[in-house]
């Protein structure tokens, strides 16, 4: 079964606020993986991260913005995701639905303090198998991002994009992309973002995650069977 993006909501909290929400339009089904994004002016520590959720490797990058990720499997019915940063803070949020994906294969994430009008998230090697990628570029700005983020390369169709607008300050913005595809165990996979109108971020985040597309379940099998007790029948002839 192929993975999908069920639903995605964003968030931008441009007044300072504490703790950092983000609500589902629908109830998440129950067996889906919920992937929470967070990136906002003020950190969140580990143990401040959404009740019941997990922080893959790299899930955690901290460069004037803080960018975090966190997932978990659907009990059925979630809509809100609560983290609580160390003070009130302005922030943005990406919630995920996804359908089709089971386990975390592998993830990493990485940060540059440096200007540039893109960014890429590290490069990691899923093993071989159907695989479903969801990678995350951040960045914060002294002026308004205006539209975010235009392109993404490698076949990632993005699934939200969000910035804070204000008046004056640090501005944040965050996108989530995601691709299913298979893995040959060998290549190594990435994901690179552009800042449309030539904005240069002063800091910038990438975090990817590649999760295991869940396997195709047979649900009439009986065709198959009758197919076989008639090659039997023949034979005893």
């Amino acid at each position: 079964m192929a993975g999908a993006v069920v639903q995605a909501k964003t968030k931008a909290q441009n007044t300072a606020a504490t703790p950092a929400t983000i609500t589902f339009d629908n109830p998440v089904a129950a067996g889906n993986t919920i992937v929470a994004i967070y990136g906002g002016d003020d950190y969140v520590t580990s143990g401040n991260r959404p009740s019941g959720y997990s922080e893959p490797t790299g899930g955690r990058q901290e460069t004037f913005l803080g960018h975090y990720v966190w997932y978990k499997t659907a009990a059925g019915g979630e809509t809100t995701i609560n983290a609580t940063p160390n003070a009130a803070a302005f922030y943005t949020m990406i919630a995920l639905e996804l359908s089709g994906v089971g386990t975390l294969n592998v993830s990493n994430g990485t940060l540059n303090a440096t200007g540039a009008n893109t960014m890429t998230t590290p490069t990691v090697t899923p093993t071989a198998g159907a695989r479903f990628a969801v990678a995350t570029i951040g960045g914060s700005l002294n002026a308004n991002f205006n539209t975010g983020m235009g392109n993404w390369t490698g076949s990632f169709n993005e699934a939200a994009d969000v910035a804070t607008s204000l008046a004056s300050g640090s501005r944040d913005n965050i996108g989530a992309a995601s691709l299913s595809y298979s893995a040959d165990g060998v290549t190594g996979i990435s994901a690179t973002a552009t800042w449309d109108g030539a904005l240069s971020p002063q800091s910038r985040t990438g975090i990817i995650l590649v999760f295991n597309e869940a396997a195709a379940v047979v649900t009439n099998p009986r065709p198959v069977r009758m197919v076989s007790q008639a090659m039997n029948r023949a034979a005893n002839y």
